[in-house]
């Protein structure tokens, strides 16, 4: 078995796991009752704490977004 290696940057590394996982189909209707800004600060803020790097080491699986230089 032979290995290449290449360069790699780093754009995201993303966690699966956070509160948005736990949140049951009620709770995510309710963030959507609220209007379309409301709803949208609720998945922004999941978003940006999926990038959390204290929360990635308790992530189930990881997502890492690269790209060749």
């Amino acid at each position: 078995m032979s290995f290449v290696l290449i360069s790699l940057k780093t754009i995201k590394l993303i966690g699966s796991g956070s509160v948005a996982g736990s949140m049951n189909e009620q709770q995510w209707n309710y963030w959507r009752s609220q209007g379309e800004e409301a709803f949208r600060s609720i998945l922004d803020i999941v978003m940006k704490e999926a990038e959390n790097p204290y929360n990635l080491g308790s992530s189930s699986h990881l997502l890492y977004i690269g790209k060749r230089v």
